[in-house]
C-alpha cells in the first residue's frame, strides 16, 4: 500500500444528518449496506452512530447564513466608540485567558508572598 494514495472524504454534517435519518427509518439495515449505500467506509457508519449526540447537537448548533449576514451588518454599530486596539476576538480572550499565573512569584529567602 505504500504507493498508493487514498483520497480523504470528510462529511458534512448534513450528509451525516442524512445518514442517522436513513438509519432511523431502515432499523434492520447492516452497517455495511448503510455503507455501500452512502459510499463511504463501515468504519465510518460506525464513528458517525457512535458519534450520534455530537452530530445532532452539531446541527441544532447550525446557524443559517442569513443571521450570520444580518451580525455581519451590526458590528459597525456594536464597534462605535471603542478603538481598534481595544477590539478583541473570542480567540485572543482565549489567549489573555491562559496566560495568566496560576503561581504568586517571590524570592528564595521570602517566607510569605507580599501583595501591594
Amino acid at each position: 500500500m505504500a504507493g498508493i494514495e487514498r483520497k480523504l472524504n470528510v462529511l458534512s454534517i448534513d450528509e451525516k444528518m442524512k445518514i442517522l435519518k436513513f438509519l432511523d427509518g431502515n432499523p434492520l439495515m447492516k452497517e455495511s449496506e448503510i455503507a455501500v449505500k452512502f459510499v463511504v467506509p463501515a468504519s465510518t457508519i460506525s464513528t458517525i452512530i457512535k458519534n450520534r449526540e455530537v452530530v445532532e447537537h452539531s446541527e441544532s448548533a447550525f446557524l443559517p447564513d442569513s443571521v450570520c449576514e444580518e451580525w455581519i451588518k451590526d458590528i459597525p454599530a456594536l464597534v462605535k466608540g471603542y478603538e481598534p486596539k481595544n477590539i478583541f476576538s473570542a480567540d485572543e480572550m482565549g489567549l489573555f485567558y491562559q496566560s495568566v499565573p496560576d503561581k504568586t512569584a517571590m524570592f528564595k529567602d521570602e517566607s510569605k508572598a507580599k501583595f501591594v
